[in-house]
């Protein structure tokens, strides 16, 4: 779905996806920190790995400023009209 908002301008670099995953001990030791004070809720690693991926989201100021068009208008896209995203996102 946020592929068809981004219209093609974003890109999941995944070559270093998997290095950060390899050698990211210091983000799941600050994972399990934050698990144990309560601030992180749920599994630490599927958190974690979401972190990973979402640090190596490649996109553009357009990408940017599309996604926050669409979502100031409660996911609509206001060119086209058309519901990229569900009324409660």
């Amino acid at each position: 779905m946020l592929k068809k908002i981004l219209k093609g301008f974003i890109k999941l670099v995944d070559f270093k996806e998997r290095s950060e995953a390899c050698t990211g001990n210091r983000n799941r030791a600050i994972g399990y920190l934050l698990a144990s004070k309560d601030m992180l809720h749920g599994d630490v690693l599927s958190c974690v790995d979401m972190y990973f991926q979402l640090c190596f989201l490649s996109v553009t100021a357009r990408s940017l400023a599309v996604m926050s068009l669409v979502l100031s208008a409660d996911g609509v896209d206001p060119k086209m009209g058309e519901r990229l995203l569900d009324i409660r996102v």
